[in-house]
């Protein structure tokens, strides 16, 4: 009756059923002869008549050795759904060795089990409380259900059907609640009073954590078919382990597996544990990247207190100024001496009636007199009445990086892009704000620190901001300065060393700035800043559905314009001019940087938009005038002394710029790789390799001169391809001329220069035409 409803036990009588006939039939084959003659007497013989029946028409279809071998294979088959076991199982689980082995194991668990009810039933004399038995959440522990039904079931020779007639009690929790132990002593009266109450069975089985067997359930036989059926729980009853877990308050327990292994569970720790990742999981249930570890300042050198210049040089050299002035008629009284890193600057207020441009004049003489390498005369010194004569320091002091990013002014600034540029003139440390500027032109002489200053630019970010505020893209043509960047997380692509990539590079920026301000116009906001603020404001639901997210500021760093300009000068330069117009307002900003400081690497329109200037040492006054339209960064020092020249102030600043060794750097950037794996931005990757495949082909037509496809025309009805020609047709200058036939070689109209005589005409004019009219180049 117990089985009345399981599916199992009617499946298990028709395949035996059904074995029986094929059996039968297998035994039929035996009694019969070749021929099987279909009458009433042969189908008596050997396996009866429904077996000879079946026998019979296999028979006929098949002859008699192949409906041997279909009934052989359908006895198996039937064998398979009797037992519920693989076919191969069949010859090895039932051995004589097996079923020895069995029947020991059989017959310890059912010893184990009687000796614990017995000691239950001592322990429920002695104590009357009855306890409610309670599960483990075994995926806390790293103890899965599932491993422990299949543990169980090796195990589970008891007929459970029986035990839940008497007793109330199911399977699982019997299987579970095994050898628990007691709970803690601190529980209410009443709680187990309403237990007691409400579950009267279970009193008679369960009590302190363990359980009890009545005689006949300690006496039923265990048969390997129940082994089986113990392989699976319900996942209601697995959900309900869990459920009582979480309202579980015990301190400790030792669970006894159905192996009579035992596994110790702290119920507090796996409670907090719990509840802790379901919050995690509730704030931020996925955490794509690592979050960002600020490079420690104990990575970077920093200097010990001492003052440039000493006292008695000062003192020695002032009277030096006021007598050597005297000497040429001019009375001057020294008003403030302000000592620097590198150099002292005198403030000389003249007499009334002066002019400055006669102590200017002196400067030379001045020079001799003190015996200095070098002097600055700034006159008169913006916001005050005073001339300033600079002086180089015989012990000079090296600014390092270190006491820059510690101070005050950097740390306590609110600015958008901090940059610690180094200190002044009065020794006092200059932090600017890179947003404010909005680009910055870098130029000097090999060897006067423009390479280190290019560093502190970026170490000052690395130390200052997160990648997901600043992200950065570097250009080396030079290769060796800024590959030790490579890795760090604020990079959206690796370090650029192909001139070709850089422009493509700096074509992307292009298009990202579009971009931006169309997002900027669907939002209504003028800056960034106002569109970070919109999209903070926002909820995760809201961004995903619009598809938006919070932009970094993006700073690009050019390292060596030079050699840009000589491989794709026109198109690098127009990149640079449409960034540096527009790039402002969406938080992207340049960072242009050459030693070579000429008129044909910084253009006039690469000028006119990069308000904000460094000049290091340069060898002329014309140098310095490129850079900052006055002279003076010819008499600087070199080695980080810098005129540094941003938007907001009237005239340049003296300032000797950080100093940091590839060595700390090197310990910065490792620090930062050791964090995580970087993440590049293939799309970008992408954009900038397709870009240099396009432009590997032949000049596009907006790279054309206008006057390109008349030049050839006119070259190829008159035979005549010279520059002097395209001058006197055309009206136009040597340069535009020249221009224009070096086009037309690399179209392979005409051929290449040969000495003084005219090119050679290499295509004709219907292939001219055929090939650009017709295309629309």
């Amino acid at each position: 009756m117990a089985q009345r409803e399981n599916p199992t036990v009617y499946r298990r009588i028709l395949s035996i059923v059904i074995f029986y006939l094929f059996l039968e039939s297998f035994i039929g084959t035996i009694f019969l002869g070749k021929e099987i003659p279909f009458d009433f007497n042969s189908l008596l013989d050997g396996g009866g008549v429904l077996g000879n029946g079946i026998l019979f028409l296999l028979s006929r279809i098949l002859g008699k050795l192949g409906a041997l071998f279909v009934l052989f294979f359908l006895l198996l088959l039937s064998l398979v759904f009797i037992t519920e076991q693989p076919i191969v199982s069949l010859f090895t689980a039932y051995s004589v060795r097996t079923a020895e082995k069995a029947g020991r194991k059989a017959k310890e668990d059912i010893r184990r089990i009687s000796e614990n009810a017995k000691e239950a039933l001592r322990e429920r004399r002695e104590k009357r409380e009855q306890r409610e038995a309670r599960g483990v959440d075994f995926s806390a522990t790293d103890f899965h259900l599932e491993d422990f039904a299949e543990e169980s079931k090796d195990n589970a020779g008891i007929p459970f059907k029986e035990m839940r007639e008497e007793g109330g009690f199911s399977f699982e929790e019997l299987d579970l609640t095994r050898g628990l132990g007691e709970s803690s002593d601190n529980r209410k009266d009443e709680e187990f009073s309403e237990r007691e109450g409400s579950r009267p069975e279970e009193n008679s089985i369960v009590e302190n954590g363990s359980f009890t067997l009545k005689e006949d359930i300690l006496e039923s036989p265990m048969t390997i078919e129940e082994r089986g059926r113990s392989r699976k729980r319900k996942t209601e009853e697995d959900s309900d382990l869990k459920k009582r877990l979480l309202e579980q308050d015990s301190s400790t327990r030792v669970v006894e597996t159905a192996s009579g292994g035992r596994i110790a569970s702290d119920m507090e720790k796996l409670q907090e544990r719990i509840a802790e990742k379901k919050e995690e999981q509730e704030i931020n249930p996925v955490q794509e990247t690592p979050p960002y570890h600020f490079p420690p300042l104990s990575l970077l050198k920093c200097s010990k207190d001492k003052h440039a210049g000493e006292k008695n040089e000062i003192e020695k050299n002032a009277r030096t100024l006021q007598e050597t002035l005297k000497s040429f008629g001019i009375s001057v009284s020294i008003t403030n001496v302000s000592v620097g890193p590198s150099v002292t600057r005198y403030e000389l207020q003249p007499e009334q009636g002066v002019k400055l441009a006669k102590i200017v004049s002196l400067s030379n003489d001045i020079k001799m007199r003190l015996a200095a390498a070098d002097i600055r005369i700034e006159a008169p010194i913006p916001g005050k009445s005073a001339v300033g004569i600079e002086v180089p320091n015989k012990n000079s002091q090296v600014v390092y990086l270190g006491d820059i990013l510690s101070s005050e002014e950097f740390q306590k600034n609110t600015m958008r892009l901090a940059f610690g540029v180094g200190k002044d003139i009065a020794g006092k440390v200059v932090v600017t704000d890179i947003a404010k500027m909005p680009h910055l032109l870098v130029a000097g002489a090999t060897g006067a620190g423009k390479s280190v200053s290019i560093n502190t630019l970026i170490m000052s970010i690395l130390y200052k901001y997160s990648p997901e505020e600043v992200r950065m893209i570097m250009v080396d043509p030079k290769v060796v300065e800024l590959q030790v960047y490579n890795g760090i997380p604020h990079l959206l692509i690796p370090v650029v060393t192909d001139p070709k990539k850089a422009a493509q590079a700096l074509n992307w920026a292009v298009a990202e700035m579009t971009n931006r301000y169309k997002k900027f116009a669907n939002f209504a906001v003028r800056d960034l800043a106002g569109y970070n603020e919109k999209i903070r404001k926002m909820s995760k639901e809201e961004r995903e559905k619009e598809g938006v997210d919070v932009l970094p500021q993006i700073i690009i760093i050019i390292d060596e314009l030079a050699d840009l300009m000589m491989v794709s000068a026109q198109e690098v330069e127009d990149a640079i001019v449409r960034l540096t117009q527009l790039a402002r307002a969406c938080g992207m900003h340049l960072i242009i940087a050459t030693q070579r400081p000429s008129v044909n690497v910084i253009t006039g329109l690469i000028k006119a938009n990069v308000p904000s200037r460094i000049a290091f040492s340069v060898s002329s006054g014309v140098d310095s005038r490129t850079i900052i339209d006055m002279n003076g960064a010819e008499k600087l020092l070199g080695k980080g002394d810098m005129l540094f020249f941003p938007q907001n102030l009237p005239k340049p600043i003296r300032v000797q710029g950080a100093f940091v060794s590839d060595e700390e750097v090197g310990k910065v950037t490792d620090f930062l790789k050791n964090q995580g794996t970087v993440e590049y931005n293939e799309r970008i990757i992408d954009s900038i390799e397709q870009g240099e495949s396009g432009n590997t082909a032949e000049a596009s037509s907006s790279d054309r001169d206008e006057l390109f496809i008349d030049a050839a025309r006119t070259v190829i009805d008159t035979e005549k391809a010279s520059i002097g020609f395209l001058q006197r047709r055309f009206r136009i200058g040597f340069n535009r001329a020249a221009r224009i036939m070096d086009q037309l070689a690399e179209a392979h109209i005409v051929g290449e220069e040969e000495g003084t005589k005219a090119r050679q005409i290499l295509m004709s004019e219907e292939e001219f035409e055929a090939n650009f009219v017709n295309k629309g180049e």
